[in-house]
This record gives C-alpha cells, structure tokens and sequence, in this order.
C-alpha cells in the first residue's frame, strides 16, 4: 500500500472509533440520567415570607461580622437577599 492509502485507512479507523465511543457514553449517559431522575423527585416548600424587621436586623449582623473579616483596603459587594 501507499502512503496515502495508508493515511486514509488510519483517518477512518480514527474517526469511526472516536465516533463509536461517543456514542457509547451519549447512550449511557442517557441511561443514567434516566435512572437518576426517577429517584430524584424532591417536594420543595414555598419561600416563607419574611418581616422586614428580622430581615434589616439580620444584614446588619451579617454587615457587623463581615466588617471585622475582610480588609480595609478593598471594596466588595455584597448581595443578600431575603427567602
């Protein structure tokens, strides 16, 4: 055989072997995504509502220690929201 030919053949045992083993992890992927979801049906209860109040007094806390922690000599953004 040739060069080329020999190249060729190489190129498609490459591609078909990449191919297969792709499609076998699609497939089990599929499987195991299946299997998981059947076990995974959690009940998940409503954000309670909460009162201002406990909720300001609660981020000044928060505020409070995180002051003590992080340093003086760079900003940071906090976000904190109320569930």
């Amino acid at each position: 055989m040739t060069d080329l030919q020999v190249g060729l053949e190489l190129l498609l045992t490459g591609l078909t072997v990449v191919f297969l083993v792709l499609f076998t992890l699609m497939i089990v992927m599929i499987i195991m995504s299946k299997l998981v979801a059947k076990g995974a049906i959690v009940n998940v209860s409503p954000p309670r509502q909460v009162e201002n109040e406990s909720f300001e007094q609660d981020v000044a806390a928060i505020m409070a220690v995180l002051s003590t922690k992080l340093p003086n000599d760079k900003q940071y953004i906090i976000k904190i929201e109320a569930r």
